[in-house]
C-alpha cells in the first residue's frame, strides 16, 4: 500500500525551475551592462572641452594641439597662465573659476574658485570625457 501525503503537510518550494531560470536570466543583462559601461571603454578619447558662460560658449580647448581659442568678445573673461586658465564670470574680474589642465590625461578640473563657502565645483572630480563641471554661483 502507497503512504499518501496529506497536502496540508507539504512545504511548498521556495523557487520553481521557471523562477530560477528568469532570475538567472535577469542576473547574467544586469552583469553584462554592468561590464560593458563600466569597464569597456567608450573607444572615443577626448579631444578637449568647453568653457560656458550663461549657456553661451566663451573659449574651447583642443588638447591634442594644446592651445585655447576664445570667442570674441569674451577675451577679458579669460587668462591663461601655463596649465592653469581663470574664467571670469563678470567684467569687473571679481567673479572667478581657475580651470587646471591635464594633458596627459586629457582631463579639466576646477582648481580655485571664489564663489560660495561650500565651493561645490572645485570638489567635481576632474571631467575627463564627455561631463560637466558646473559652478552655479558664476553661471
Amino acid at each position: 500500500m502507497k503512504e499518501q501525503k496529506n497536502p496540508e503537510t507539504i512545504k511548498p518550494k521556495l523557487f520553481g525551475l521557471w523562477d530560477v531560470v528568469v532570475y538567472s536570466a535577469v542576473i547574467a543583462v544586469v552583469v553584462l551592462l554592468f561590464i560593458l559601461f563600466v569597464f569597456i571603454p567608450n573607444g572615443k578619447a577626448p579631444q578637449g572641452f568647453k568653457v560656458l558662460l550663461d549657456g553661451k560658449t566663451v573659449a574651447k580647448y583642443d588638447y591634442a594641439l594644446q592651445t585655447l581659442s576664445v570667442t570674441d568678445g569674451y577675451q577679458d573673461f579669460i587668462k591663461v597662465d601655463g596649465d592653469k586658465i581663470t574664467v571670469y564670470s563678470n567684467a569687473e574680474r571679481t567673479h572667478y573659476n581657475v580651470l587646471l589642465i591635464d594633458d596627459g590625461n586629457k582631463s579639466v578640473k576646477v582648481f580655485s574658485a571664489n564663489c560660495s563657502t561650500s565651493k561645490e565645483c572645485v570638489y567635481t572630480p576632474a571631467l575627463k570625457g564627455d561631463g560637466a563641471i558646473v559652478c552655479a554661483p558664476h553661471k
